[in-house]
């Protein structure tokens, strides 16, 4: 009989199963979740004043983490001030307790306290950590922004490093899947 059954296929509810495994974004019982890039949508761009402007769109149900957000320069000679971020609001988080978070939107500016005199297209890591509200945490993703700062918008320094891709670039250098429980990395 169990020969007769699985002869004409498996059944939709066994495979479905299968399916939910070999796709980490969808946890058995659970509903479909964003891959990070849908989740958290950035962009960045200029400011008049040469800083990189730094903006996220977020998806109803997903959040970004106050305090995981880190600029750094990825272009030798580059030098970046501290990021200007805005407050967020408050979440109780029951693995950590009070956390400043963004929902729907988040921008920063990171001022350019220093360019390459060669000017042109510069590089910045960016790293930043989200989570969905259903209870699922991404593992902190890394991309490098590619951006062009005004000429006189920093005090050039020595020339260094050539810049890597044209602006308006971003790679993502993080795995797509999100992680179970609520975890902060």
């Amino acid at each position: 009989l169990l020969l007769a059954l699985f002869a004409g296929g498996a059944p939709a509810g066994v495979l479905d199963e299968i399916d939910n495994i070999a796709k980490p974004e969808k946890l058995a019982g659970q509903r479909d979740f964003l891959p990070p890039d849908q989740a958290f949508v950035m962009t960045e761009s200029t400011a008049a004043d040469g800083s990189l402007v730094l903006r996220w769109d977020i998806q109803p149900g997903y959040y970004l983490y106050r305090d995981k957000f880190k600029v750094s320069p990825a272009t030798p000679g580059l030098t970046l001030g501290e990021p200007r971020i805005p407050d967020g609001e408050t979440k109780q988080d029951p693995e950590f307790g009070a956390v400043k978070i963004f929902k729907h939107a988040a921008e920063l500016s990171v001022p350019v306290s220093a360019r390459p005199a060669a000017g042109g297209v510069f590089e910045a890591e960016v790293r930043y950590q989200g989570c969905a509200e259903d209870g699922i945490c991404y593992p902190p993703i890394k991309k490098k922004v590619a951006f062009t700062a005004a000429a006189d918008s920093a005090a050039p320094v020595s020339a260094g490093g050539s810049p890597g891709s044209a602006a308006g670039n971003t790679t993502n250098t993080s795995g797509n899947a999100p992680s179970a429980g609520a975890e902060q990395g």
